[in-house]
């Protein structure tokens, strides 16, 4: 980085406020007359701004890299730290240089999220899938962000495209029963569920939610059998125990008739 030419030789305060002539240009140690070193200071990122339009210009595809790899281990530091904003402000950072870089975007609109910015994390995991349209994990990001905003028509879609891409993920089955059991959808909730626990045997949330819905049909026999293997997985859930008793109570009932 060059500064304008001044009177005097600046003090180390001053430095700051010099007007740039130039933001970046290579020098050789002999690239001036008699130099004088007025201070030694860290070089910030916004130092490197010059430099970062060189290398891009020059397409140093080793440079670019690197530094776009730092900026996302920093950003990953940061998130683990809680310090979102300045997270963004790196993958940001790590995008400018990369832009095919989707592991950085995709944790950008994850961090997003983590502030409740949904709008805008939907539009980073939309950036994503320019440039890997069978990102899985953008798509299941989608779908959360528009669950969130109670867009369910939308979630539903995003949840069924992730599921095309990965049929294993069971998360992205049960969160679409969710909202399908939500809407009243008891039936394409019933289906949902039920490969849930195909993929998951020990799936509590399809468990206990294949029983709520049985019990909603009034077919308090089928929801019996799904509650007590949510028992099984988790004994202290008060929610099952309750549906449990409504179980046994309806069974009951049915049998005095």
């Amino acid at each position: 980085m060059g500064f304008e030419e001044t009177y005097s030789v600046p003090k180390p305060n001053e430095i700051e406020n010099l007007k740039i002539k130039i933001y970046h240009f290579p020098i050789t140690k002999t690239g001036f007359n008699r130099p004088k070193l007025v201070v030694n200071s860290e070089v910030t990122d916004d130092d490197l701004f010059g430099y970062f339009e060189y290398i891009k210009q020059t397409k140093n595809v080793n440079e670019i890299a690197k530094y776009a790899k730092r900026f996302y281990q920093q950003a990953f530091e940061l998130t683990n730290q809680n310090n979102f904003i300045r997270a963004i402000e790196k993958y940001s950072k790590a995008i400018e240089l990369l832009p095919n870089f989707y592991e950085a975007i995709d944790n950008r609109a994850m961090t997003f999220m983590d502030i409740g910015k949904w709008e805008k994390a939907i539009e980073g995991f939309q950036q994503s899938l320019k440039v890997k349209p069978d990102g899985y994990h953008a798509l299941f990001g989608i779908a959360v962000c528009y669950n969130q905003l109670n867009e369910n028509d939308q979630a539903i879609d995003a949840y069924s495209k992730a599921i095309e891409l990965d049929s294993s993920q069971y998360t992205a089955i049960d969160n679409r029963a969710l909202i399908y059991k939500k809407l009243g959808l008891y039936d394409k909730a019933i289906q949902d569920f039920t490969k849930s626990l195909d993929l998951n045997q020990n799936g509590f949330i399809a468990s206990l939610s294949l029983g709520q819905c049985y019990l909603i049909l009034n077919q308090p026999e089928n929801a019996l059998q799904y509650l007590n293997t949510a028992h099984k997985i988790n004994p202290n859930n008060e929610l099952t125990i309750e549906c449990i008793k409504i179980a046994n109570f309806k069974i009951d009932e049915r049998n005095k008739l």
